[in-house]
């Protein structure tokens, strides 16, 4: 088309050049001159707008609208992008990063102390990124800790360190980042897959899974800050391959997905750091996943990863032992509590759920508009 409007311009002139004057011919030449000059003056505004629209919207970001974040990525392109949304679910802002495999739907984004923490894996079919992405919540400002491992998973954060974890030849590595100088050190474990860490200001608790005489056995390994090996502590008659876990206070609470004979599980799992007892709380529905205490209450996701079928949410009471399972028509790939409501990422779309005397209620969804067909969700979490 414009080869045809350029010979189209160039018949037209030669037809003008016959019926006018040299003065005439000037005059017109002047007015397309300008055209031009217009033309393309339009043109660069419209290439600085859409530039502008693909950068990060730090300065319109207000952290005080924001409840949760999305993370959306792609396992062949660097284009992901987090999304924000207020608590009437109304997407606010979004930050670009150029990462491929940014986060992993089976371990959930860190937030600690209004900073985000993310593992960009790289491209799914090489996963050769060594490094942790931070992201300050306040003012979207970007981070990344260096860190000489790939296909890291796992990831916790305390004051003082980043730690992360990744299984290479049949060996899982636990690697301790600094975050003032950046120093990382490793610690080897053999024969052994770490599937889960969780830390607090002086331990780290990494669970393992190893094949042991033909029967698969799972560990909560115990270390201190030195990465020195305090404790090992079999938990294999609870269940095995730990993805979920969180810290209460003196406790150290995980679900048990699978039992031991790699068959769908109902257990949750309450360890007392100080006795080093545990209590088990059966539910009444297998494929227990994420948790959150709200109040007196242990809210539980269920859902089965891998075959991706309907979830359902548990509610224990922590004081009067007794438990409700909600079942919902959708997906749960993740679940994240924020005061009385939880936010689930499933089908993506977001559900907002409140919680209320030990019951449910949906208050809001909304479905994410991904930037291409190729992109997926990897991750939910609150920002405050």
């Amino acid at each position: 088309m414009k080869q045809i409007r350029i010979l189209l311009i160039q018949k037209q002139q030669k037809v003008q050049e016959k019926k006018y004057n040299d003065t005439i011919i000037t005059h017109k030449w002047e007015r397309f001159m300008k055209w031009c000059f217009f033309s393309l003056g339009i043109g660069i505004f419209i290439i600085i707008f859409c530039a502008r629209c693909g950068k990060d919207n730090s300065n319109n970001y207000n952290w005080e609208d924001v409840q949760i974040g999305v993370i959306e990525t792609n396992g062949n392109e660097k284009n992901s992008e987090i999304k924000f949304y207020n608590k009437e679910l109304k997407e606010i802002n979004h930050l670009p990063i150029e990462d491929a495999t940014l986060g992993n739907i089976f371990h959930n984004p860190i937030v600690y102390q209004d900073f985000l923490y993310v593992i960009p894996q790289g491209y799914a079919y090489s996963k050769d990124e060594k490094k942790v992405l931070e992201v300050n919540l306040k003012n979207l400002e970007k981070k990344e800790y260096k860190i000489d491992q790939l296909a890291m998973n796992s990831i916790c954060v305390n004051n003082d360190f980043i730690y992360t974890c990744n299984t290479l030849n049949g060996d899982s590595y636990i690697n301790q980042c600094n975050k003032k100088n950046e120093k990382v050190r490793s610690k080897k474990i053999k024969s052994i897959y770490i599937s889960k860490l969780v830390c607090d200001e002086s331990n780290i608790y990494a669970f393992g899974t190893s094949l042991e005489r033909s029967k698969v056995r799972s560990y909560i390994f115990l270390y201190d800050q030195n990465l020195k090996l305090k404790d090992k502590i079999d938990i294999t008659e609870y269940g095995i391959c730990h993805y979920k876990a969180i810290l209460n206070d003196k406790y150290l609470i995980f679900s048990n997905a699978e039992n031991s004979e790699n068959k769908p599980n109902d257990l949750v799992t309450i360890f007392s750091i100080e006795n080093k007892t545990f209590e088990n709380i059966k539910l009444n529905k297998n494929y227990p996943l994420d948790l959150g205490i709200y109040k007196n209450y242990l809210i539980i996701s269920h859902y089965d990863l891998a075959r991706l079928s309907e979830g359902g949410v548990s509610i224990y009471n922590l004081e009067t032992k007794e438990h409700k399972y909600f079942e919902l028509s959708h997906g749960v790939e993740q679940m994240w509590l924020l005061d009385s409501y939880i936010y689930i990422l499933g089908d993506q779309d977001i559900y907002q759920y409140k919680i209320d005397n030990g019951k449910i209620k949906l208050e809001n969804t909304v479905d994410i508009r991904m930037k291409n067909k190729e992109n997926y969700l990897s991750g939910i979490f609150a920002v405050k």
